[in-house]
């Protein structure tokens, strides 16, 4: 009886240890691959969420670095709590290698690979994004509009607004996507821009304009913070594209008359 009772004991102990090892195991899988996965990625994509604006050539070896890291995750850690962080990071990485058919290939059935996943509405801003790159601008604008209707205070929200009026103005569609990018400078008046391109209304080739909204163009500066993280975007300066400085009379052509 009471080695009977010894024996059930220790089975209950070495269940528990497996249960611990199994955690370890889990663990293991964030911090010597999931962490490299990420690191990797934050070189590639300049410390932002994704490459909003192509300044530099494109950073393939970080990329395909990520990339080999998420499947080893997905791989060797099947069961980890981490898996759908590294499916959704391998879907961006290959967004970043300017791959978005790809991206949307994988993100597409994102809801129903991972129905419990709380990164579903991060997935589909890049969605929206992927749409946009893949030229598909009405499927873009729709995933975005879902996106902010879904997550409006998600930290990608500005970003989505950003998106949504680009594709709106591939669209043509020259009154929403101004309307969208009013949206954006009014909700975040007070963020830095970084690494953010022009939010440019003004379409780069028609010169046909916005009905009652006139043809508009944004500027901002980049900053960063002390450790180099990039900031969200302040409130660009805006004016109409088409309005232009009076010339000084006191230009550099002219004097100064003196004074009486």
């Amino acid at each position: 009886m009471k080695r009977s009772f010894e024996i059930a004991v220790r089975g209950r102990a070495a269940l528990a240890l497996v249960a611990v090892l199994a955690t370890l195991a889990s663990s293991c899988a964030y911090y010597n691959t999931f962490y490299l996965a990420r690191k990797y990625y934050d070189i590639a994509a300049l410390r932002q969420p994704y490459v909003v604006d192509r300044s530099a050539a494109v950073d393939n070896q970080n990329f395909n670095k990520s990339i080999d890291y998420s499947k080893k995750v997905i791989g060797q850690y099947p069961k980890s709590k981490w898996v759908d962080d590294a499916y959704l990071l391998w879907a961006r990485s290959l967004l970043g290698k300017e791959d978005p058919r790809q991206t949307v290939t994988m993100l597409q059935d994102f809801d129903l690979r991972y129905p419990k996943s709380p990164l579903r509405a991060e997935a589909k801003f890049y969605l929206g994004v992927a749409y946009r790159r893949d030229h598909k601008h009405a499927q873009a604008a729709r995933t975005l509009e879902e996106f902010v209707t879904q997550a409006p205070r998600h930290e990608l929200a500005p970003y989505a607004h950003l998106e949504r009026a680009r594709a709106l103005r591939d669209l043509e569609d020259y009154t929403e996507s101004a309307a969208a990018a009013t949206r954006l400078l009014e909700r975040w008046p007070n963020t830095t821009r970084s690494g953010w391109g022009s939010c440019s209304a003004k379409p780069s080739v028609s010169r046909r304009r916005a009905p009652s909204t006139g043809s508009w163009r944004c500027s901002g500066t980049r900053s960063r913070t002390k450790s180099g993280r990039s900031r969200l975007p302040r409130r660009p300066r805006c004016r109409p594209a088409s309005s232009r400085r009076a010339p000084s009379p006191w230009s550099s052509s002219r004097r100064r008359p003196p004074r009486s």
